[in-house]
Protein backbone atom coordinates (compact mmCIF):
# COMPACT_ATOMS: atom_id res chain seq x y z
CA UNK A 1 0.00 0.00 0.00
CA UNK A 2 1.56 3.37 -0.65
CA UNK A 3 1.44 5.70 2.24
CA UNK A 4 1.61 9.79 2.43
CA UNK A 5 4.92 10.72 3.71
CA UNK A 6 6.55 13.85 5.17
CA UNK A 7 9.72 13.99 3.28
CA UNK A 8 12.43 14.67 2.78
CA UNK A 9 11.23 15.81 -1.30
CA UNK A 10 13.86 16.64 -3.64
CA UNK A 11 11.02 19.66 -4.40
CA UNK A 12 8.10 21.09 -3.51
CA UNK A 13 5.97 22.45 -6.47
CA UNK A 14 2.85 24.56 -6.50
CA UNK A 15 -0.55 23.09 -8.18
CA UNK A 16 -2.53 26.10 -7.65
CA UNK A 17 -5.67 26.80 -7.02
CA UNK A 18 -3.87 30.90 -6.71
CA UNK A 19 -0.33 32.07 -5.80
CA UNK A 20 -0.31 31.55 -2.53
CA UNK A 21 1.47 28.57 -2.42
CA UNK A 22 3.96 29.37 -4.51
CA UNK A 23 4.79 32.69 -2.79
CA UNK A 24 5.01 30.87 0.97
CA UNK A 25 7.30 28.21 -0.81
CA UNK A 26 9.31 30.96 -1.97
CA UNK A 27 8.92 32.56 1.16
CA UNK A 28 10.13 29.39 3.36
CA UNK A 29 13.02 28.63 1.14
CA UNK A 30 11.39 25.65 -0.49
CA UNK A 31 11.11 26.67 -4.01
CA UNK A 32 13.97 25.70 -6.60
CA UNK A 33 12.28 27.53 -9.90
CA UNK A 34 9.37 28.63 -11.48
CA UNK A 35 6.45 26.45 -12.56
CA UNK A 36 3.85 26.81 -14.73
CA UNK A 37 0.78 26.83 -12.34
CA UNK A 38 2.45 29.33 -9.54
CA UNK A 39 0.88 32.35 -10.39
CA UNK A 40 -2.64 31.80 -11.64
CA UNK A 41 -5.82 31.16 -10.75
CA UNK A 42 -6.92 27.16 -11.48
CA UNK A 43 -9.52 26.80 -9.06
CA UNK A 44 -11.72 23.92 -11.92
CA UNK A 45 -9.89 21.04 -10.70
CA UNK A 46 -11.39 19.29 -14.02
CA UNK A 47 -9.66 21.12 -15.87
CA UNK A 48 -6.55 21.16 -13.72
CA UNK A 49 -6.65 17.47 -14.38
CA UNK A 50 -7.08 17.78 -17.92
CA UNK A 51 -4.15 19.63 -18.63
CA UNK A 52 -2.05 17.02 -16.75
CA UNK A 53 -3.19 14.52 -18.93
CA UNK A 54 -2.38 16.17 -21.91
CA UNK A 55 1.06 17.55 -21.45
CA UNK A 56 -0.55 21.01 -20.96
CA UNK A 57 -2.18 21.06 -24.73
CA UNK A 58 -3.48 24.54 -25.48
CA UNK A 59 -1.91 25.92 -21.93
CA UNK A 60 -0.59 29.31 -23.29
CA UNK A 61 -2.05 30.37 -26.41
CA UNK A 62 -2.86 33.71 -27.70
CA UNK A 63 -6.03 32.84 -29.04
CA UNK A 64 -7.51 31.20 -26.48
CA UNK A 65 -6.59 34.01 -23.95
CA UNK A 66 -9.42 36.68 -23.47
CA UNK A 67 -8.69 40.23 -21.56
CA UNK A 68 -11.31 40.46 -18.57
CA UNK A 69 -11.83 42.48 -15.36
CA UNK A 70 -11.05 40.24 -12.64
CA UNK A 71 -10.03 39.82 -9.14
CA UNK A 72 -11.79 41.23 -5.94
CA UNK A 73 -10.21 44.63 -6.84
CA UNK A 74 -11.46 44.37 -10.70
CA UNK A 75 -8.15 43.92 -12.53
CA UNK A 76 -7.26 43.55 -15.84
CA UNK A 77 -6.90 39.47 -16.20
CA UNK A 78 -6.60 37.50 -19.01
CA UNK A 79 -9.40 34.27 -19.37
CA UNK A 80 -8.59 30.74 -20.59
CA UNK A 81 -11.51 29.94 -22.82
CA UNK A 82 -10.43 26.75 -22.58
CA UNK A 83 -9.75 25.58 -19.03
CA UNK A 84 -11.43 28.83 -16.79
CA UNK A 85 -8.32 29.60 -16.04
CA UNK A 86 -7.33 33.50 -15.27
CA UNK A 87 -3.64 34.87 -16.10
CA UNK A 88 -3.51 37.90 -13.68
CA UNK A 89 0.01 38.92 -13.48
CA UNK A 90 1.82 38.57 -17.05
CA UNK A 91 0.22 41.49 -19.17
CA UNK A 92 -0.07 45.25 -17.24
CA UNK A 93 -2.50 46.27 -20.46
CA UNK A 94 -3.93 45.41 -23.97
CA UNK A 95 -0.68 46.80 -25.77
CA UNK A 96 1.54 44.98 -22.90
CA UNK A 97 -0.38 41.49 -24.01
CA UNK A 98 0.03 42.38 -27.72
CA UNK A 99 3.93 43.90 -27.40
CA UNK A 100 5.18 40.77 -25.20
CA UNK A 101 3.34 37.68 -26.03
CA UNK A 102 5.63 35.61 -27.42
CA UNK A 103 8.44 36.06 -25.01
CA UNK A 104 6.19 35.41 -22.19
CA UNK A 105 5.14 32.10 -23.81
CA UNK A 106 8.82 31.11 -24.34
CA UNK A 107 8.58 31.79 -20.60
CA UNK A 108 5.56 29.45 -19.78
CA UNK A 109 7.39 27.50 -22.26
CA UNK A 110 10.16 26.39 -20.48
CA UNK A 111 7.77 26.46 -16.47
CA UNK A 112 5.61 23.26 -18.48
CA UNK A 113 9.31 21.66 -19.67
CA UNK A 114 10.38 22.08 -16.17
CA UNK A 115 7.21 20.43 -14.58
CA UNK A 116 7.24 17.98 -16.82
CA UNK A 117 10.72 16.64 -16.00
CA UNK A 118 10.48 16.92 -12.43
CA UNK A 119 7.21 14.47 -12.49
CA UNK A 120 8.54 12.27 -14.76
CA UNK A 121 11.84 11.66 -12.81
CA UNK A 122 12.88 9.70 -10.14
CA UNK A 123 12.82 13.01 -7.72
CA UNK A 124 10.21 12.57 -5.04
CA UNK A 125 8.16 15.54 -4.84
CA UNK A 126 6.00 17.79 -2.48
CA UNK A 127 2.52 19.08 -4.47
CA UNK A 128 0.62 21.96 -2.83
CA UNK A 129 -2.35 22.69 -3.34
CA UNK A 130 -4.74 25.24 -1.90
CA UNK A 131 -9.12 25.65 -1.98
CA UNK A 132 -9.48 21.96 -2.56
CA UNK A 133 -11.85 18.93 -0.76
CA UNK A 134 -11.45 15.32 -0.91
CA UNK A 135 -13.32 14.85 -3.82
CA UNK A 136 -10.95 16.62 -5.71
CA UNK A 137 -7.89 15.51 -4.05
CA UNK A 138 -8.79 11.76 -5.14
CA UNK A 139 -9.44 13.43 -8.88
CA UNK A 140 -6.03 14.69 -8.45
CA UNK A 141 -4.00 11.87 -7.14
CA UNK A 142 -6.13 9.39 -9.93
CA UNK A 143 -4.90 12.59 -12.60
CA UNK A 144 -1.39 12.10 -11.26
CA UNK A 145 -0.80 8.06 -10.82
CA UNK A 146 -2.36 7.93 -14.17
CA UNK A 147 -0.63 10.57 -16.31
CA UNK A 148 3.08 9.81 -14.18
CA UNK A 149 3.14 6.30 -13.30
CA UNK A 150 6.92 6.29 -12.03
CA UNK A 151 6.48 9.52 -10.03
CA UNK A 152 7.36 9.34 -6.23
CA UNK A 153 4.91 12.30 -4.76
CA UNK A 154 2.34 13.85 -1.85
CA UNK A 155 -0.07 15.86 -2.08
CA UNK A 156 -0.45 18.49 0.14
CA UNK A 157 -3.84 19.34 0.19
CA UNK A 158 -5.09 22.69 2.20
CA UNK A 159 -8.11 24.62 2.94
CA UNK A 160 -10.22 27.06 5.56
CA UNK A 161 -12.90 24.52 5.64
CA UNK A 162 -14.45 22.64 8.54
CA UNK A 163 -14.40 19.32 6.46
CA UNK A 164 -10.52 19.30 6.13
CA UNK A 165 -9.90 19.17 9.75
CA UNK A 166 -10.73 15.14 9.82
CA UNK A 167 -7.71 13.22 8.24
CA UNK A 168 -8.78 11.84 4.78
CA UNK A 169 -7.21 8.95 4.90
CA UNK A 170 -6.12 9.05 1.09
CA UNK A 171 -3.14 7.29 0.05
CA UNK A 172 -0.48 10.06 -1.57
CA UNK A 173 -2.20 12.89 0.48
CA UNK A 174 -1.75 14.77 3.62
CA UNK A 175 -5.24 17.07 4.15
CA UNK A 176 -4.20 20.45 6.64
CA UNK A 177 -6.31 23.21 7.83
CA UNK A 178 -5.04 26.82 7.38
CA UNK A 179 -6.18 30.26 7.25
CA UNK A 180 -5.25 31.72 4.30
CA UNK A 181 -4.92 35.20 3.09
CA UNK A 182 -8.04 37.09 1.20
CA UNK A 183 -7.88 36.63 -2.30
CA UNK A 184 -7.69 40.52 -2.64
CA UNK A 185 -4.07 40.84 -0.33
CA UNK A 186 -2.91 37.09 -1.20
CA UNK A 187 0.84 38.06 -0.11
CA UNK A 188 -0.37 39.96 3.10
CA UNK A 189 2.49 38.99 6.04
CA UNK A 190 -0.67 38.21 8.45
CA UNK A 191 -0.99 34.71 7.24
CA UNK A 192 2.95 33.98 6.88
CA UNK A 193 2.77 31.66 10.43
CA UNK A 194 -0.40 29.91 9.29
CA UNK A 195 1.86 28.75 6.29
CA UNK A 196 5.20 28.23 8.28
CA UNK A 197 3.56 26.21 10.32
CA UNK A 198 2.18 23.78 7.64
CA UNK A 199 5.58 23.88 6.05
CA UNK A 200 7.64 22.65 9.51
CA UNK A 201 5.77 19.03 9.30
CA UNK A 202 7.77 18.65 6.02
CA UNK A 203 11.05 17.92 4.89
CA UNK A 204 12.12 19.60 1.65
CA UNK A 205 15.19 20.44 0.75
CA UNK A 206 15.81 23.94 1.02
CA UNK A 207 16.18 25.95 -2.40
CA UNK A 208 16.56 29.48 -0.95
CA UNK A 209 15.82 32.34 1.38
CA UNK A 210 12.91 33.30 -0.66
CA UNK A 211 11.93 36.72 -1.06
CA UNK A 212 12.85 38.74 1.99
CA UNK A 213 10.54 42.17 1.56
CA UNK A 214 7.17 42.70 0.60
CA UNK A 215 7.70 42.57 -3.42
CA UNK A 216 4.41 42.93 -5.57
CA UNK A 217 3.80 39.47 -7.10
CA UNK A 218 4.38 41.57 -10.13
CA UNK A 219 7.84 42.16 -9.30
CA UNK A 220 8.46 38.50 -8.21
CA UNK A 221 7.46 37.03 -11.47
CA UNK A 222 9.32 39.56 -13.46
CA UNK A 223 12.55 38.16 -11.81
CA UNK A 224 12.05 34.36 -12.02
CA UNK A 225 12.84 31.97 -15.17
Amino acid sequence: MIRSRKGPFDYAISLGASCQPAWHLAKNGLRDKSYPLDWINTKRTDSLCTLLETGFQDFFEKPLLLPEMSGPKKELGWHHAKYGFTFRHEFKTIEDFEDNFEPMREVYLRRVARFEERLRSEASVLLVRLYINREEAEQIVSTLTSTYPGLDFTLLALDETEEIRKDWKIPRVLNRHIKSAPRNDAISRKYDGNWKKVFREFRVRRQGDGPRKRHSLNKVISTVD
